[in-house]
Formats: structure tokens, sequence, C-alpha cells
């Protein structure tokens, strides 16, 4: 799936499929996204997607060559910045990767010793520039078919003036955590979602088994699933998660969590 309108410029929520070779059976995917697909599709998203796809197949190589300037010049001037580093492709490249989408701009701020969340707030709030995306240490910047080199020029300005704010405090860099274990597996996600809830707190849910999908954005994947058991790990992750400005996405959003009720359901809370 690519989300065109990030990218090219479609109307927000507009995205489309691609296939390639002989490995996907064309039929069978259609058949399963009449399933999931709307009978009344918005006729606008479907008109923007066309005008977007017409534009680049014209226009793509002049379009995608001049983004990739911008993008080179933005981390250019970025780099220059006390404090701030945007991260170039050969970085990841040397980490293994194939490839490396030169129009996006990932921006490392933890050594201003505030989170990237902070930054993308701040931005958004004072320079009136939207990011694509913050987690704990970086901030994510898409360049697109309508980015300007004033849009760049107004990106390293703001960074400036964020740097010039912070770098000076010598405040501590903000220093990556190890990463969570995989949790303990209790039941099937089905059982924990038809078995009996109930609600608790964060502190007494170490233990418990979770009725719910708990998600941190980004990257909006769970931390735990419907039928795993919750560490006292994966709470203290949520506090860290919750200091540093992270979107926390359950159930109830009131620091509190669906668990199983396991003397209700049937199940031995022994066996956990």
């Amino acid at each position: 799936v690519v989300s065109i309108h990030k990218t090219l410029g479609s109307l927000t929520q507009s995205s489309i499929i691609l296939t390639k070779g002989i490995n996907i059976n064309a039929e069978r995917l259609r058949s399963t996204l009449n399933i999931l697909n709307s009978t009344s599709p918005s006729s606008l998203l479907i008109a923007s997607l066309d005008v977007a796809r017409k534009n680049i197949y014209f226009n793509g190589k002049e379009k995608i060559e001049n983004i990739i300037k911008l993008a080179k010049k933005a981390r250019k001037l970025i780099n220059e910045i006390p404090g701030i580093k945007a991260i170039t492709p050969d970085y990841f490249l040397k980490q293994g990767a194939s490839g490396y989408d030169q129009t996006k701009v990932l921006i490392k701020v933890s050594d201003l010793g505030v989170s990237g969340f902070e930054i993308y707030k701040e931005i958004r709030e004072d320079f009136n520039i939207q990011l694509e995306l913050a987690e704990t240490h970086l901030v994510l910047a898409i360049l697109t078919p309508g980015t300007t080199n004033q849009d760049i020029d107004n990106l390293v300005f703001a960074l400036l003036k964020i740097s010039e704010k912070y770098f000076h405090q010598k405040l501590e860099p903000i220093k990556p955590k190890l990463k969570m274990q995989s949790p303990d597996y209790y039941m099937r996600p089905r059982e924990a979602y038809h078995g009996y809830k109930k609600f608790v707190t964060w502190e007494e849910a170490i233990g418990e088994v979770s009725a719910e999908s708990i998600m941190v954005y980004p990257p909006g994947i769970p931390i735990v699933i419907p039928g795993e058991v919750i560490s006292e790990e994966i709470i203290e992750a949520l506090k860290d998660y919750e200091k540093s400005g992270s979107t926390i996405l359950s159930d109830t959003g009131e620091r509190k969590i669906k668990v199983v009720d396991l003397e209700k359901s049937g199940w031995e809370e022994d066996d956990i």
C-alpha cells in the first residue's frame, strides 16, 4: 500500500496498492478488496489519485530530481546546526539496508536534551511547519512535489531557532533505551477478547493478562496485545513514553488498562 496522499499530493486518505510479477494472484486480491471496500467509494479521492498519477507520469522525473536536490540541501544545512543531525543515506546503507527513500529527511534531535515529540509540537505551533512524525530521539520530514526552496529554508530556520533555545542550556542528551522483551503469551487474542474484563490502573495491571492492544504512536505498533501478560517492564516503558510526550493508544486513555478477569472467565491465575 502506497500513501499517495503523503508523497504525491492526492487528497488525504487516498492510497493505492501496487503489485508486480506473478507471485500475487490479482483476481484473489481484487476479490479480497471487494470484501473490505465500500461499494460507494469517494469520487473525490479517486479523482485526486488519478490527477496525482497523471502528474507524476508526465512530470515525475523532473519533480523527483528536484525533491532529492532539496533533500540534500536540507541535510547539508541541518548538519551545520549545533545539537541537530540529519541522518544521511550512507548511514542506513552501512547498516545493511538495500536502499533509502531520499525524499525523507530524518532528523536526530535528542542531543538537545529534548524529545522528538517536544520538537514536533514546538515546530508546528511556533513555526507553522507540519512534520510527518516524531519519536523519542527523532523527527521526520517528508518532501513532496509541492515542496519548495522556501519550505526548506523555513524548516532550517525553525531548527536553528530551536537549537539556539536548547543547545546552550547544556541539557543531558536523551539516551536510547534498551528494547523490551516480548511479553509472555497466556491465551489466544480471541479468548481474551471474549472473556470477562475489568479495568485496572497501570500499577495494578502488572501480572495481569491484557484484554486490549496498547500502542505507542509513533510507530503505532502494539507493545502488548490481548492474551499477553503485562510485565513491570511494560508499565515502566509506558511511563517513560508518557514522560517523553508520546501518544499512548488504549481503550481508556486514563492510565488504566483493560485486562481479563481470570476468575470470572474460568482461568487459573496461578498459571501466569
